[in-house]
């Protein structure tokens, strides 16, 4: 058992929850598959009464090792607590048959099938459920690759009351509830005038603010000590460029870019949001390492889709050349120049064609992504981002950056092809020499969105983190 583990279980046993916690995590950064690990970050979860942050942890625990006792042990008693044990009967009965003689293990799947739900108990689900369909949700201000309105539509799926709020409206026509363009202010007292009026049209209307990319609903943040009186529960989630430090990031990424370099008011803007705001959302563990020293609470949710919008056309055709594609949304982070010097020397001695999508609509964009038969995200960030998500649930193959640290935060059935701006040349010769491979590459990314990014998934972790406020 590695050190880290014993140390953390001693802390743990010693009452030092959040220093136990550290040291988990901490092996999981260099050993993702560690079970030990992740069981013992389930039963931290599981004292906190976070159930849904629990079993997800005791899961892939399980991922690793399906007949891992402890951890089978452990997620009984989250699903005990939660009255659906009967939904482990298979898992039970799976660990069964190599531990026949487990008396513990057959008293959990006896318990398991004799389960029968008293009248009381129904009522007190139905309450709690009411209770939780009863809260108003709003999303804004800022949209980010439609992500706002899908939480929305993935919270309504639940059952939920939930609306968004856009300030920043753009070519890409993404919906929302709610628009107001501040872009149509005269100044900045004109924006912080109009959206305090607004804000105070809104506040009681709403039971959960969920804020996105660093906005609130006034243009200058007066309306978090606004929300704090009223009891207002708020999470910020975070998306990229306005968390991103360069100081940081260069440390995690030898080719990152950076939007805004100017750190202090980076600084200064989640300074001012955590004084106010406990729970913060990001989408992968590169976000984490930037706000981490802000927020007491840090979820990492993955993006989510809906995965009925997003799917490989079954009436497409073939192409007559084989087709690659690229969206030059900002030319210098996604390292557009590099993708297009780079095929067009390929054209030389290669036959495909390029195209670029750039200022048209999503639904737009979405139809030149479906005729491609290779998808070229962006070389410099080293995650992936939503138009990877999107492409890969289309059955696209995709290139994009992912550096040595994200390598190892993301699952391991992670199918993108990695390339930065030194070694695009040789991936796409090789993507181009070896085509047959395409295909099973462009299948793997539809299952892995449809494991990972599904909305109807993302969105109950999501719930997990409302509940906790």
């Amino acid at each position: 058992m590695p050190a880290t583990i014993t140390k953390g279980e001693a802390l743990y046993n010693d009452g030092r929850v959040e220093e136990a916690r550290d040291s988990f995590l901490e092996v999981l950064k260099t050993d993702t598959k560690n079970k030990e690990a992740w069981n013992n970050l389930g039963v931290i979860a599981y004292g906190e009464f976070a159930y849904g942050k629990a079993a997800r942890c005791l899961s892939q625990a399980l991922e690793v090792d399906p007949f891992y006792k402890e951890a089978i042990i452990n997620l009984c008693d989250v699903l005990r607590d939660t009255r659906q044990l009967k939904s482990a009967i298979n898992l039970l009965e799976v660990a069964i048959v190599q531990n026949p003689e487990d008396i513990e293990l057959q008293g959990l799947v006896k318990e398991a099938r004799q389960i029968v739900v008293p009248q009381e108990t129904k009522k007190t689900e139905k309450t709690t459920e009411v209770d939780l369909k009863k809260l108003h949700v709003l999303q804004g201000t800022h949209e980010i690759a439609n992500q706002s309105y899908t939480i929305s539509s993935a919270l309504k799926a639940q059952g939920m009351y939930a609306k968004t709020l856009c300030y920043y409206p753009n070519y890409f026509k993404y919906k929302s509830d709610y628009v107001i363009d501040l872009s149509l202010c005269a100044n900045r007292e004109d924006a912080i005038l109009r959206t305090r009026k607004y804000a105070e049209q809104m506040i009681p209307q709403f039971d959960i603010f969920h804020f996105h990319f660093g906005k609130t609903l006034t243009f200058d943040y007066s309306d978090l000590p606004w929300l704090k009186e009223k009891n207002k529960k708020v999470v910020s989630q975070y998306w990229g460029s306005e968390c991103r430090m360069l100081s940081i990031a260069k440390k995690l990424n030898p080719y990152i870019k950076v939007k805004d370099k100017t750190e202090d008011v980076i600084k200064t803007e989640l300074e001012e949001m955590s004084k106010y705001v406990r729970h913060c959302i990001v989408g992968d563990y590169e976000l984490y390492e930037y706000v981490k020293d802000y927020f007491e609470h840090i979820h990492v949710i993955p993006s989510l889709i809906d995965t009925e919008k997003y799917r490989p056309d079954p009436d497409r055709l073939p192409n007559d050349k084989f087709v690659i594609v690229h969206a030059p949304t900002d030319t210098d982070l996604k390292g557009s120049l590099v993708i297009q010097r780079v095929l067009q020397e390929l054209l030389v001695d290669h036959e495909f064609e390029c195209r670029f999508v750039q200022g048209m609509s999503h639904k737009e964009a979405m139809k030149n992504y479906q005729q491609a038969d290779l998808i070229i995200d962006e070389l410099h960030c080293g995650s992936y981002g939503l138009l990877s998500v999107e492409t890969m649930a289309m059955a696209k193959p995709v290139v994009t950056w992912i550096s040595d640290f994200m390598k190892e935060k993301y699952p391991s059935d992670l199918p993108i092809i990695s390339a930065n701006p030194d070694t695009l040349k040789d991936v796409i010769k090789d993507t181009l020499e070896n085509r047959e491979m395409l295909a099973e590459k462009g299948q793997q990314g539809r299952a892995y969105v449809e494991k990972y990014h599904d909305m109807n998934k993302v969105v109950l972790q999501i719930q997990d983190v409302y509940r906790e406020l």
